[in-house]
Protein backbone atom coordinates (compact mmCIF):
# COMPACT_ATOMS: atom_id res chain seq x y z
CA UNK A 1 0.00 0.00 0.00
CA UNK A 2 2.38 2.30 1.05
CA UNK A 3 3.47 3.03 -3.43
CA UNK A 4 -0.52 4.08 -3.48
CA UNK A 5 -0.23 6.42 -0.29
CA UNK A 6 3.18 8.04 -1.75
CA UNK A 7 1.55 9.84 -4.62
CA UNK A 8 -1.02 11.66 -1.83
CA UNK A 9 2.03 12.61 0.46
CA UNK A 10 3.82 13.86 -2.70
CA UNK A 11 0.92 15.65 -3.58
CA UNK A 12 0.30 17.24 -0.28
CA UNK A 13 3.28 18.26 0.01
CA UNK A 14 3.59 20.39 -3.39
CA UNK A 15 0.15 21.69 -2.27
CA UNK A 16 1.42 22.81 1.33
CA UNK A 17 4.61 24.40 -0.82
CA UNK A 18 2.27 25.86 -3.12
CA UNK A 19 -0.07 27.52 -0.60
CA UNK A 20 2.19 28.67 1.91
CA UNK A 21 5.88 28.44 1.27
CA UNK A 22 5.88 30.14 -2.26
CA UNK A 23 6.95 33.59 -1.49
CA UNK A 24 10.02 31.67 0.83
CA UNK A 25 12.66 31.45 -1.90
CA UNK A 26 14.84 28.98 0.24
CA UNK A 27 11.82 26.63 0.01
CA UNK A 28 10.80 27.54 -4.09
CA UNK A 29 15.02 27.08 -4.75
CA UNK A 30 15.09 23.68 -2.37
CA UNK A 31 11.80 22.47 -4.15
CA UNK A 32 12.78 23.11 -7.52
CA UNK A 33 16.49 21.57 -7.04
CA UNK A 34 15.07 18.36 -6.26
CA UNK A 35 12.88 18.26 -8.70
CA UNK A 36 15.34 19.16 -11.75
CA UNK A 37 18.03 16.27 -10.43
CA UNK A 38 15.72 13.73 -9.87
CA UNK A 39 12.79 13.81 -12.61
CA UNK A 40 15.41 12.48 -14.62
CA UNK A 41 15.90 9.27 -12.26
CA UNK A 42 12.29 8.39 -11.97
CA UNK A 43 12.55 5.68 -15.21
CA UNK A 44 9.72 7.38 -16.77
CA UNK A 45 11.51 7.01 -19.58
CA UNK A 46 13.80 3.71 -18.99
CA UNK A 47 17.12 4.12 -18.71
CA UNK A 48 19.06 0.74 -17.60
CA UNK A 49 18.10 -2.20 -15.38
CA UNK A 50 17.09 -0.21 -12.12
CA UNK A 51 13.92 0.66 -10.94
CA UNK A 52 15.32 2.57 -7.81
CA UNK A 53 18.95 3.78 -7.73
CA UNK A 54 19.65 5.25 -4.12
CA UNK A 55 23.02 6.33 -5.02
CA UNK A 56 21.09 8.91 -7.70
CA UNK A 57 19.60 10.52 -4.79
CA UNK A 58 22.58 12.06 -3.41
CA UNK A 59 22.63 14.87 -4.99
CA UNK A 60 18.89 16.02 -5.63
CA UNK A 61 17.84 15.72 -1.31
CA UNK A 62 20.60 19.15 -0.79
CA UNK A 63 17.78 20.59 -2.02
CA UNK A 64 15.29 19.06 0.60
CA UNK A 65 17.88 19.18 3.68
CA UNK A 66 18.66 22.69 2.62
CA UNK A 67 15.07 23.58 3.28
CA UNK A 68 14.41 21.39 6.29
CA UNK A 69 17.87 23.06 7.67
CA UNK A 70 16.66 26.80 6.62
CA UNK A 71 13.27 25.80 9.07
CA UNK A 72 15.50 24.61 11.66
CA UNK A 73 17.58 26.99 11.75
CA UNK A 74 14.81 29.86 11.69
CA UNK A 75 13.24 27.80 14.61
CA UNK A 76 16.06 27.86 16.49
CA UNK A 77 17.19 31.44 16.17
CA UNK A 78 13.48 32.70 16.82
CA UNK A 79 11.92 34.01 20.32
CA UNK A 80 10.67 30.15 21.16
CA UNK A 81 11.30 28.84 24.77
CA UNK A 82 14.76 27.00 25.03
CA UNK A 83 12.88 23.60 25.95
CA UNK A 84 11.83 23.96 22.02
CA UNK A 85 14.87 25.02 20.45
CA UNK A 86 17.05 22.16 22.55
CA UNK A 87 14.04 19.52 21.07
CA UNK A 88 13.98 20.95 17.73
CA UNK A 89 18.06 20.98 17.32
CA UNK A 90 18.03 17.73 19.50
CA UNK A 91 15.66 15.85 16.70
CA UNK A 92 17.40 17.19 14.12
CA UNK A 93 21.19 16.06 15.43
CA UNK A 94 19.83 12.60 15.94
CA UNK A 95 18.82 12.21 12.69
CA UNK A 96 21.82 13.37 11.45
CA UNK A 97 23.64 10.91 13.57
CA UNK A 98 20.98 8.24 11.70
CA UNK A 99 21.55 9.15 8.55
CA UNK A 100 25.50 9.16 9.04
CA UNK A 101 25.29 5.34 10.97
CA UNK A 102 23.27 3.85 7.59
CA UNK A 103 25.23 5.28 5.42
CA UNK A 104 28.16 3.49 7.43
CA UNK A 105 26.56 0.51 7.27
CA UNK A 106 25.51 0.94 3.58
CA UNK A 107 29.34 1.15 2.90
CA UNK A 108 30.06 -1.95 4.21
CA UNK A 109 27.97 -3.41 1.49
CA UNK A 110 29.53 -1.06 -0.95
CA UNK A 111 32.87 -2.24 -0.10
CA UNK A 112 33.85 -3.99 -3.54
CA UNK A 113 31.53 -5.76 -6.05
CA UNK A 114 31.68 -9.35 -4.28
CA UNK A 115 30.20 -7.75 -1.00
CA UNK A 116 27.29 -5.66 -3.03
CA UNK A 117 26.37 -8.56 -4.88
CA UNK A 118 26.25 -10.94 -1.83
CA UNK A 119 23.97 -8.59 0.00
CA UNK A 120 21.40 -8.73 -2.80
CA UNK A 121 21.43 -12.06 -3.26
CA UNK A 122 20.91 -12.44 0.78
CA UNK A 123 17.86 -10.32 0.15
CA UNK A 124 16.19 -11.91 -2.96
CA UNK A 125 18.13 -15.06 -3.54
CA UNK A 126 15.01 -16.15 -6.47
CA UNK A 127 14.63 -12.84 -7.83
CA UNK A 128 17.80 -11.65 -8.44
CA UNK A 129 19.59 -12.97 -12.11
CA UNK A 130 21.80 -10.04 -12.58
CA UNK A 131 22.94 -10.24 -8.98
CA UNK A 132 24.14 -13.92 -9.96
CA UNK A 133 25.55 -12.83 -13.36
CA UNK A 134 27.67 -10.20 -11.90
CA UNK A 135 28.73 -11.90 -8.31
CA UNK A 136 29.41 -15.25 -11.49
CA UNK A 137 32.18 -12.20 -13.20
CA UNK A 138 34.42 -11.25 -10.14
CA UNK A 139 34.03 -15.49 -9.02
CA UNK A 140 35.11 -15.52 -12.86
CA UNK A 141 37.84 -13.10 -12.50
CA UNK A 142 39.33 -14.42 -9.58
CA UNK A 143 39.47 -17.91 -11.43
CA UNK A 144 41.22 -16.83 -13.84
CA UNK A 145 44.17 -15.12 -12.22
CA UNK A 146 44.22 -17.63 -9.29
CA UNK A 147 47.59 -19.43 -8.79
CA UNK A 148 46.52 -21.52 -5.80
CA UNK A 149 44.94 -24.87 -6.56
CA UNK A 150 42.53 -24.38 -3.65
CA UNK A 151 41.53 -21.49 -4.58
CA UNK A 152 41.10 -22.15 -8.89
CA UNK A 153 39.03 -24.55 -7.91
CA UNK A 154 36.77 -22.82 -5.62
CA UNK A 155 36.02 -20.16 -7.90
CA UNK A 156 35.42 -21.90 -10.56
CA UNK A 157 32.78 -23.96 -8.97
CA UNK A 158 31.74 -20.73 -7.23
CA UNK A 159 31.59 -18.94 -10.73
CA UNK A 160 29.86 -22.01 -12.67
CA UNK A 161 27.07 -22.26 -9.87
CA UNK A 162 26.21 -18.47 -10.06
CA UNK A 163 26.07 -18.13 -13.94
CA UNK A 164 24.28 -21.23 -14.24
CA UNK A 165 21.29 -19.59 -11.67
CA UNK A 166 21.51 -16.90 -13.67
CA UNK A 167 20.41 -18.54 -16.48
CA UNK A 168 17.73 -20.42 -14.54
CA UNK A 169 16.00 -17.19 -13.63
CA UNK A 170 16.62 -15.52 -16.81
CA UNK A 171 17.19 -17.85 -20.03
CA UNK A 172 17.85 -15.00 -22.11
CA UNK A 173 20.67 -13.93 -20.04
CA UNK A 174 23.74 -13.26 -22.22
CA UNK A 175 26.47 -12.85 -20.27
CA UNK A 176 25.69 -15.41 -18.08
CA UNK A 177 26.01 -18.16 -21.28
CA UNK A 178 29.17 -16.10 -22.58
CA UNK A 179 30.55 -16.68 -19.02
CA UNK A 180 29.39 -20.53 -18.98
CA UNK A 181 31.40 -20.80 -22.38
CA UNK A 182 34.46 -20.01 -21.79
CA UNK A 183 34.34 -22.19 -18.04
CA UNK A 184 32.72 -25.22 -20.01
CA UNK A 185 35.83 -24.62 -22.75
CA UNK A 186 38.44 -24.32 -19.61
CA UNK A 187 37.28 -28.23 -18.52
CA UNK A 188 37.70 -29.56 -22.65
CA UNK A 189 33.86 -29.69 -22.37
CA UNK A 190 33.54 -28.28 -25.68
CA UNK A 191 29.65 -29.97 -26.32
CA UNK A 192 28.48 -27.76 -23.68
CA UNK A 193 30.80 -24.94 -24.12
CA UNK A 194 28.91 -25.14 -27.52
CA UNK A 195 25.89 -25.21 -26.97
CA UNK A 196 26.35 -21.73 -24.25
CA UNK A 197 27.98 -19.74 -27.37
CA UNK A 198 25.19 -20.72 -29.75
CA UNK A 199 22.78 -19.77 -27.05
CA UNK A 200 24.35 -16.25 -26.59
CA UNK A 201 24.53 -15.92 -30.23
CA UNK A 202 20.91 -16.43 -31.20
CA UNK A 203 19.90 -14.38 -28.05
CA UNK A 204 22.29 -11.67 -29.11
CA UNK A 205 22.84 -12.17 -32.80
CA UNK A 206 25.77 -9.61 -33.44
CA UNK A 207 29.25 -9.53 -35.13
CA UNK A 208 31.10 -9.90 -31.35
CA UNK A 209 29.00 -12.91 -30.88
CA UNK A 210 29.90 -14.26 -34.27
CA UNK A 211 33.58 -13.32 -33.82
CA UNK A 212 33.08 -15.14 -30.08
CA UNK A 213 31.78 -18.35 -31.96
CA UNK A 214 34.53 -18.50 -34.47
CA UNK A 215 37.27 -18.00 -31.93
CA UNK A 216 35.83 -21.20 -29.95
CA UNK A 217 35.49 -23.05 -33.43
CA UNK A 218 39.37 -22.10 -34.68
CA UNK A 219 40.23 -23.62 -31.03
CA UNK A 220 38.65 -26.76 -31.33
CA UNK A 221 40.01 -27.54 -34.91
CA UNK A 222 37.24 -26.50 -37.01
CA UNK A 223 39.06 -23.85 -38.96
CA UNK A 224 36.62 -23.49 -42.34
CA UNK A 225 33.69 -23.02 -39.46
CA UNK A 226 35.36 -20.20 -38.14
CA UNK A 227 36.32 -19.11 -40.58
CA UNK A 228 32.68 -18.34 -41.73
CA UNK A 229 32.11 -16.90 -38.72
CA UNK A 230 34.62 -14.28 -38.97
CA UNK A 231 33.06 -13.37 -42.55
CA UNK A 232 29.54 -12.85 -40.87
CA UNK A 233 31.24 -10.35 -38.46
CA UNK A 234 33.87 -8.62 -40.82
CA UNK A 235 30.37 -8.57 -42.97
CA UNK A 236 28.08 -6.77 -40.18
CA UNK A 237 30.76 -4.80 -38.64
CA UNK A 238 33.92 -4.23 -41.40
CA UNK A 239 35.88 -1.99 -38.81
CA UNK A 240 36.22 -4.83 -36.14
CA UNK A 241 39.60 -5.91 -35.75
CA UNK A 242 40.13 -9.13 -34.42
CA UNK A 243 38.08 -11.12 -37.09
CA UNK A 244 40.65 -9.86 -39.58
CA UNK A 245 43.10 -11.07 -37.28
CA UNK A 246 42.03 -14.51 -36.46
CA UNK A 247 40.73 -14.64 -39.81
CA UNK A 248 44.74 -14.16 -40.99
CA UNK A 249 46.28 -16.51 -38.89
CA UNK A 250 44.03 -19.47 -39.91
CA UNK A 251 44.50 -18.21 -43.95
CA UNK A 252 48.40 -18.61 -43.11
CA UNK A 253 48.26 -22.11 -42.12
CA UNK A 254 46.16 -23.30 -45.08
CA UNK A 255 48.64 -21.65 -46.98
CA UNK A 256 46.30 -19.09 -48.32
CA UNK A 257 49.09 -16.36 -48.08
CA UNK A 258 47.47 -13.98 -50.59
CA UNK A 259 44.25 -13.70 -48.53
CA UNK A 260 45.95 -14.02 -45.17
CA UNK A 261 48.18 -11.00 -46.37
CA UNK A 262 44.51 -8.90 -47.17
CA UNK A 263 43.16 -9.94 -43.83
CA UNK A 264 46.45 -8.87 -41.94
CA UNK A 265 46.32 -6.10 -44.16
CA UNK A 266 43.51 -4.99 -42.69
CA UNK A 267 44.03 -5.40 -39.36
CA UNK A 268 47.30 -3.06 -39.49
CA UNK A 269 44.96 -0.54 -40.52
CA UNK A 270 42.81 -0.69 -37.88
CA UNK A 271 44.91 -1.56 -35.38
CA UNK A 272 48.11 -0.70 -35.94
CA UNK A 273 49.78 -0.38 -32.69
CA UNK A 274 49.31 -4.15 -32.00
CA UNK A 275 52.81 -5.88 -33.35
CA UNK A 276 52.02 -9.42 -33.62
CA UNK A 277 50.17 -8.48 -37.03
CA UNK A 278 53.65 -7.27 -38.57
CA UNK A 279 54.94 -10.49 -37.41
CA UNK A 280 52.46 -12.71 -38.98
CA UNK A 281 52.03 -10.49 -42.13
CA UNK A 282 56.30 -11.30 -42.53
CA UNK A 283 55.11 -14.47 -43.31
CA UNK A 284 53.11 -14.01 -46.17
CA UNK A 285 55.87 -11.50 -47.35
CA UNK A 286 58.33 -13.88 -47.30
CA UNK A 287 56.08 -16.46 -48.88
CA UNK A 288 54.59 -13.90 -51.74
CA UNK A 289 58.80 -13.31 -51.96
CA UNK A 290 58.80 -10.15 -50.72
CA UNK A 291 61.84 -10.81 -48.15
CA UNK A 292 62.78 -6.95 -47.68
CA UNK A 293 58.92 -6.16 -46.71
CA UNK A 294 59.13 -9.15 -44.12
CA UNK A 295 62.13 -8.22 -42.54
CA UNK A 296 60.32 -4.69 -42.14
CA UNK A 297 57.52 -5.99 -40.74
CA UNK A 298 59.60 -7.94 -38.10
CA UNK A 299 61.30 -4.73 -37.18
CA UNK A 300 58.18 -3.08 -36.94
CA UNK A 301 56.78 -5.63 -34.38
CA UNK A 302 60.16 -5.77 -32.28
CA UNK A 303 59.62 -1.86 -32.42
CA UNK A 304 56.18 -2.19 -30.58
CA UNK A 305 57.09 -4.80 -28.07
CA UNK A 306 56.28 -8.29 -29.78
CA UNK A 307 59.05 -10.58 -27.85
CA UNK A 308 57.37 -13.47 -29.93
CA UNK A 309 59.59 -13.96 -32.41
CA UNK A 310 61.76 -16.93 -34.14
CA UNK A 311 65.38 -15.54 -33.86
CA UNK A 312 66.00 -18.14 -36.74
CA UNK A 313 63.73 -17.00 -39.11
CA UNK A 314 64.56 -13.37 -38.39
CA UNK A 315 68.36 -13.76 -38.78
CA UNK A 316 67.41 -15.70 -41.81
CA UNK A 317 65.49 -12.62 -43.34
CA UNK A 318 68.75 -10.06 -42.49
CA UNK A 319 71.37 -12.60 -44.33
Amino acid sequence: MIFYVYPLIVAAIVFAMWKYARQNKVVVFGLLFFIVNIILLLQFIPVGEAIIADRYAYLPYLGLFLIAGGYISQWVDTKANKPSRYLVFGVAVLYVGCLGYYSHERCMVWYDSTSLWRDELEKEPERAPIAYDNLGFVYFDKWYNATDHFETKTYYDSALYLMSKSVELRPDSVGAYQGLAMLYYSKKNYAAAGYCYRTALRLKPSPEEHANYGNFLEKIGKSDSALMEYDIAISENPDMYAPYFNSGKILKRQNRWDEAMRDFNKAIEINPSYGENYYQRSFCDTQLGFKDLALKDIETALSLGYKKVDTAYYYSLKK
